[in-house]
């Protein structure tokens, strides 16, 4: 039923970008992106080959496949200006009148050494990697891929999903409600619902599925490409011109921390970065893209000059410099039904959403403003 769901969003997808693209929407929100000197900024997490795609634990939204991140990267540098984070001034446009893209990676993958820089180098593309600095070098690093793996043995054994589904409901207060509502797959509805909670709890979560997996007789699958660069690939590819920024230390989602713990996380992965590569530590992400304004001030009186959500928008000289949107990119934001690079799909996660969501942002503050003044009368 799901697959069918799938199918249906995505037939739908396309039919809206072909009617976008056909009434010229998406030059006109091209142009308008650009015209003011906004820049966008992209996210990554993992470029992998093609025969690591099917092997590995991360989830379809982290994932862009080798040769459609090369064809990315060739269309960008046709068509736009690529810039280094170190160089952006929002707000001024290039001689050129070309819309300016940052790109920016996630977590320090082994893969973004691999496979990502090599082709940013033949494309002359500077690129920004946020480190969680206390995981450098790191096999199986982060805790999804362990609740992914684990939970892809389940696939074809509905007693022993079940039994996971029993413990989820014990630990997870939601799980029940986000199960039934979920627009993704299984393995994704818990971890999302995983992310919030407390840290002892989240292990004692992966213990227990772990233990019911142990006693059953599956197959081993694992992840021969689940690790994060070193220190040693960080120093290569800094040499290269390659800017890094702080993604916390370990990769907690800094909204359910105690303020001693954020500032820990906070200070102490700029602290780490600034002594391995002797430079000030400019930008900050904030895993999960989750940040209150506790969070935010935390962030500021760090010392960083920028720090980046995962809300999709522009970077216009009137952003708040310490709460910035990017625009997340994988592989279903790139490619055709054909699993081929598309010039136009992408254009519509970019340009279409953007202006799409501007357009919904003005109508909903023109119609409340509206509203006000009716109930003023």
């Amino acid at each position: 039923m799901r697959q069918n769901v799938q199918a249906a969003k995505y037939i739908i997808k396309c039919l809206l970008v072909r009617l976008i693209y056909g009434a010229g929407v998406l030059r006109f929100a091209r142009w308008w992106i650009s015209r003011s000197g906004a820049l966008v900024v992209l996210t990554f997490h993992r470029v992998l080959p093609d025969g690591e795609m099917c092997t590995t634990s991360s989830l379809p939204g982290m994932v862009v496949r080798q040769s459609t991140f090369e064809s990315l990267l060739n269309y960008l540098s046709d068509h736009f200006e690529i810039v280094s984070l170190d160089d952006v001034t929002p707000g001024k446009t290039f001689d050129k009148g070309r819309l300016r893209f940052v790109i920016t990676f996630d977590d320090g993958w082994s893969d973004n050494f691999q496979f990502a820089y090599p082709i940013a180098q033949t494309y002359r593309a500077p690129i920004t990697i946020f480190l969680c600095s206390a995981m450098m070098g790191s096999t199986s690093p982060f805790w999804p891929e362990k609740v992914a793996e684990i939970l892809r043995k389940t696939d074809d054994l509905p007693e022993l999903k079940a039994a996971v589904s029993r413990v989820a409901v014990e630990l997870i207060p939601s799980f029940t409600r986000q199960i039934a509502s979920a627009s993704g797959s299984y393995a994704e509805t818990i971890i999302e619902a995983l992310k919030f909670l407390r840290v002892e709890i989240r292990d004692q979560f992966i213990e227990r599925i772990g233990n019911i997996i142990a006693a059953a007789p599956v197959t081993a699958v694992t992840d021969p490409a689940n690790a994060l660069m070193s220190w040693s690939e960080v120093a290569v590819l800094f040499r290269q011109g390659v800017t890094f920024g702080s993604h916390t230390r370990t990769h907690q989602v800094l909204t359910t921390l105690e303020s001693g713990e954020v500032t820990d996380e906070v200070i102490g992965s700029r602290k780490d970065i600034e002594y391995r590569l002797v430079k000030r530590c400019r930008a900050f992400a904030y895993p999960n893209g989750s940040y209150s304004s506790t969070v935010k001030r935390a962030v500021k009186e760090a010392g960083y000059d920028f720090a980046f959500t995962t809300e999709p928008g522009s970077w216009t000289e009137n952003s708040d410099q310490h709460a910035l949107p990017r625009v997340n990119m994988w592989e279903g934001k790139l490619t055709d039904q054909n699993g081929n690079f598309s010039p136009l799909v992408f254009q519509y996660a970019v340009f279409g959403k953007l202006f799409l969501r501007k357009l919904t942002d003005l109508f909903r503050v023109r119609y409340f403003s509206t509203a006000s003044s009716r109930a003023r009368v």
